[in-house]
């Protein structure tokens, strides 16, 4: 036979003959028929003696899963913009029905498998089933105006809320997340409950069901309306947002950036386009087409996949963009566009948040509201992934908070890290000794946004003297990092030294530590723990000091770190003068004192932000 094409969407348009489509597909699939599939869309069916030979050598399961991961990419067309599938964004009552009908007899020929002694196959199989039947219900959901959703709900509507809302509090009640339902959380179980063929995918589909929960309930809480729409009628897109994080910006900044839009279908029948966009620079972009090239305030144009690919690294690399009050933006310092001859010099950066009074003191003095009225705050931030004292997966930041001319309050989060991030636990281990070149003042701060973390924080009363005074001090910082002048020690100048050195020549005459004795954020080096090569050379350590004496245990550190890269120097210029900058340089890492980010929770009491007001 000859080849055929799944380019179109609305009815596979035949490569050679022009009667093929969909419905010869589905009589392929319906008589067992092995496929051979192209990568540009079109299909064949093979000869009897090679679809004998490979039943044979069991290629049969094989065939058949790769023949649904081909109708699987065909559905996401409807959805997104691709390379193969670049044709109508909705699907016609007819299209639907045609759909439907090759999704079952696909279904049909994979349940044939689900008896295989092979549980690995069997899970393979039903993780397929599930995903076509998701595309399918996400195809006829996006193809019905948002109005007759709720109209064409089941008469089963408060069996299918009850059903959703039980098991949200189960899956609420395995994660040890508060039991009682918000008003937001009712009413997006209310929203969710409508859409009864999604339900019923769901009550079998358990990776759906706490992907969808997590989306929906934890990652855009409080930061996106269409949360439960996007998440059933546009599986894609959602998984996009995800794998790039965006999800918890959304949540962080809470600006409703993640839309969902509908218009009436050009030619008419009913039908409507549906579409999902973010802000880009306070503007409404479709996250449809990856390839579509976007145009920055600076002139910089680049495709939306690159964009979005630059929140998918941030675990690599800070990269050029940020989530803020209005949307994706160049982020400081990777293109800095900020004038800071102005006095004003932060009013050029992009606006994170805003807080009106009351909320600034109820997520900040919950309990304890000041007795004076106050100019401003600075915020000492710490976050940290384990409660243990660890060297790594922790960070300290500074959050400046500047009163505005409207009565509100912006929030100007600024952190300091490396100029790169390990992306290996090798990397990541060697770093630990070395000092990085190059380091940044960056903003807005992205651990604001990590919310797989605890977060604590260290709030200060502020004069308008002070506050400006902190400000000349970042810019000072900002200036000595663009010229290359700034490095960074995990052990030594790390972010939490910058934390406290900013602090104290802000407040000189203020006493920032609970313990006159340890400034703020020290702790014993040998009380720290970390990645497991870490975790033994501490242990080790601590047992030569409980044998012997200090002094042995921080010779054998200091000769171990030596080796270990602690002799590798930076050169900067500081003052006027250039210097080298090594680990070996540090005083107190000499006499065992390290600045530990999340020693700020034991300053506090481990007291923690639980979320934000």
């Amino acid at each position: 036979m000859s080849a055929v094409s799944l380019q179109n969407p609305i009815g596979i348009v035949p490569v050679r003959q022009p009667e093929q489509t969909l419905m010869h597909f589905r009589e392929a699939i319906q008589s067992r028929a092995s496929l051979y599939l192209y990568s540009d869309g079109r299909w064949d069916i093979r000869w009897k003696i090679t679809q004998l030979i490979r039943r044979l050598f069991g290629f049969e399961t094989s065939d058949d899963l790769e023949v649904a991961h081909f109708f699987v990419k065909y559905l996401k067309g409807f959805e997104t913009t691709t390379p193969l599938f670049t044709q109508r964004l909705h699907a016609t009552p007819e299209k639907l029905t045609e759909i439907r009908s090759t999704a079952a007899a696909i279904i049909e020929r994979l349940r044939g498998h689900l008896s295989s002694h092979d549980r690995k196959i069997r899970d393979m199989v039903q993780h397929t089933i599930f995903k076509i039947n998701k595309h399918v219900v996400a195809n006829e959901y996006r193809s019905m105006p948002q109005a007759s959703i709720p109209t064409a709900a089941a008469p089963s509507l408060q069996e299918d809320h009850e059903w959703f809302t039980n098991a949200f509090l189960t899956w609420k009640r395995e994660r040890n997340l508060p039991a009682p339902l918000s008003d937001e959380e009712q009413q997006k179980l209310r929203d969710a409950a409508y859409y009864s063929r999604f339900i019923e995918l769901i009550k079998e589909d358990l990776h759906t069901r706490d992907t969808f929960f997590r989306f929906v309930f934890r990652n855009t809480k409080g930061g996106c309306n269409d949360a439960v729409h996007i998440a059933i009628q546009f599986p894609v897109t959602r998984k996009r947002i995800m794998q790039s994080f965006l999800d918890k910006r959304l949540r962080r900044v809470q600006n409703n950036g993640l839309a969902l839009s509908e218009q009436a279908a050009s030619n008419g029948g009913g039908q409507v386009t549906k579409d999902v966009t973010i802000l880009i620079e306070g503007r409404a972009v479709s996250l449809r087409d990856l390839e579509r090239p976007i145009t920055l305030r600076d002139g910089e144009v680049r495709p939306l996949r690159e964009i979005l690919k630059v929140f998918t690294d941030k675990n690599i690399a800070m990269g050029d963009y940020e989530y803020t009050a209005q949307g994706i933006e160049h982020c400081f310092p990777k293109r800095p566009r900020v004038d800071f001859t102005k006095r004003d010099w932060w009013k050029d950066l992009p606006e994170f948040e805003t807080l009106s009074r009351e909320q600034l003191i109820a997520r900040y003095f919950p309990t304890n509201p000041p007795q004076t009225d106050f100019y401003g705050l600075v915020v000492a931030r710490a976050s940290r992934e384990f409660d243990v004292p660890r060297v790594d997966k922790n960070h300290a930041w500074l959050q400046i908070i500047i009163p505005r001319e409207d009565g509100r309050f912006s929030v100007l989060p600024f952190g300091k890290y490396r100029n790169y991030y390990a992306s290996n636990m090798l990397e990541e281990f060697s770093g630990i000794f070395q000092t990085a070149e190059n380091a940044v003042i960056a903003y807005p701060d992205e651990n604001e946004c990590y919310y797989h973390r605890k977060h604590c924080a260290l709030p200060f009363l502020a004069s308008q003297e002070e506050i400006e005074r902190i400000l000349l001090i970042i810019r000072k910082d900002m200036l000595e990092a663009i010229k290359g002048n700034l490095v960074f020690q995990p052990q030594g100048d790390n972010c939490s030294t910058w934390v406290r050195q900013t602090l104290e020549a802000t407040f000189p005459d203020r006493q920032i530590s609970n313990d006159p004795e340890r400034p703020l954020f020290e702790v014993d080096i040998l009380t720290t723990t970390g990645p497991v090569p870490v975790k033994y050379i501490t242990g080790t350590l601590a047992t030569i000091r409980r044998l012997f004496s200090q002094a042995v245990a921080n010779i054998c550190r200091i000769v171990f770190c030596t080796i270990l890269g602690a002799w590798q120097g930076v050169s900067v210029i500081v003052m006027g003068s250039r210097i080298v900058k090594r680990l070996l340089n540090y005083p107190k890492w000499l006499n065992g004192i390290l600045s530990l980010p999340s020693a700020l929770f034991q300053a506090r009491g481990n007291i923690t932000l639980q979320e934000y007001v």
